[in-house]
């Protein structure tokens, strides 16, 4: 028997664990604060004057203030790590109501069109307007816009693909204007070549030196996974070129030097 047809044949009646996603994030909470508090202690120490520091209200707004990126970000997790939210897609982008403060807010959408909520910071003139003080951060979501798998009329898994060639992955550095979206590019990428191109990721954005005013640059990794055969490096090549022009023609970039 090939190992592909053995694969498939143990993968038809693999029955997957269901694994609480809530004991999960409680754990990981838990455990990551006992670390932090330990290496803070060990580190720089507890502050001498702790008692007059909490009486503060400025000392005490920056554990609130990451008690609100926290809880706004588990607040995330928790929906979108329900079963059948599909992952492809999903994309974290500057912007946000009216409400938020631009510059400091950001939307989630699934593709350009399907915008599923936002964070960020609420804008001054709002808390203004609710006669609240701020600065406050906050969320929404807006569940029936989160798409969901449809459902399968029979329990049977689909046939497993999986390749025995190693993946390969590409770095690319291109420089675009400023009020392009890195997700802009890594959707060029992959369009680039489907056959091959598995997989794009954001690893770095940077402006300064050696970057044109109004311009960044925004590095990608590339992974690239050959079906039935190890890739030249002619062919990698290749690969790498049809990619540098995607991205070129659908955002304007240019490779960084």
């Amino acid at each position: 028997m090939r190992t592909e047809d053995l694969i498939n044949a143990l993968v038809v009646d693999l029955t997957v664990s269901k694994v609480r996603f809530r004991q999960i994030l409680f754990a990981a909470i838990a455990i990551g604060s006992i670390i932090a508090a330990i290496a803070l202690s060990f580190s720089i120490g507890v502050r001498p004057d702790i008692g007059q520091a909490l009486r503060i209200p400025r000392f005490l707004f920056k554990f609130v203030f990451t008690l609100s990126l926290a809880t706004t970000t588990a607040g995330l997790l928790w929906r979108l790590a329900r079963p059948g939210v599909p992952a492809g897609g999903f994309q974290i982008v500057p912007g946000g109501p009216a409400f938020m403060h631009p510059g400091r807010s950001g939307l989630i959408q699934f593709g350009p069109k399907n915008k599923i909520g936002a964070f960020g910071e609420i804008h001054p003139r709002a808390l203004e307007a609710i006669g609240a003080e701020g600065p406050l951060v906050g969320f929404e979501i807006i569940l029936n816009d989160i798409p969901v798998t449809k459902s399968k009329t029979t329990t049977a898994k689909p046939k497993a693909e999986l390749s025995e060639f190693m993946p390969l992955q590409r770095d690319f550095a291109f420089v675009v204007e400023r009020a392009v979206a890195a997700a802009d590019i890594v959707k060029a990428a992959l369009a680039g070549d489907r056959a091959f191109v598995a997989a794009a990721d954001v690893f770095d954005v940077y402006e300064g030196a050696g970057i044109a005013e109004g311009q960044k640059s925004v590095a990608i990794s590339v992974t690239l996974q050959p079906r039935d055969r190890t890739l030249t490096e002619a062919e990698i090549d290749a690969i790498a070129a049809r990619i540098v022009a995607a991205v070129r023609h659908e955002t304007g970039a240019t490779l960084r030097g």
